[in-house]
């Protein structure tokens, strides 16, 4: 009779564990993310094509600023939309410019006055691999 109880005991302590294992508590969630994202896709002429993305979901507007490294505005724009992707290719006439580039991306919400600020700046660095294979 008291083996039976502890086999009981045993089984609702392991029921319970695994139960409690296996469900998220409310305060462990984690947002969905940053609505907006900027990623370099790719080059187009020798420039950096950069990718902007913004999940819109109350369709507030926006306004996109790109900025010099001193602060004065090289384009403004309006955005509006549920899903919002716009392309922007940065313009770099000469080597020297590009070795230079330091640009900053600022999305203000206008209803909420969020701002999401990012900045494209470029960094060389020289890679050298040496490898050995047995053959």
């Amino acid at each position: 009779m008291k083996a039976i109880k502890q086999v009981k005991m045993i089984t609702m302590g392991c029921m319970s564990l695994f139960i409690m294992g296996t469900t998220q508590p409310s305060w462990a969630q984690t947002k969905s993310g940053n609505p907006v994202e900027l990623n370099v896709v790719g080059r187009l002429n020798s420039s950096p094509l950069l990718e902007l993305k913004a999940k819109n979901q109350d369709e507030n507007e926006y306004i996109l600023r790109v900025k010099d490294a001193s602060g004065v505005l090289l384009y403004s724009e309006r955005l509006n939309g549920k899903n919002i992707l716009r392309k922007y290719q940065l313009d770099i006439s000469d080597a020297d410019s590009y070795d230079a580039l330091n640009v900053r991306f600022e999305l203000t919400s206008v209803k909420t006055k969020e701002t999401f600020t990012y900045t494209v700046s470029r960094r060389s660095r020289v890679v050298e691999d040496v490898m050995v294979a047995k053959l």
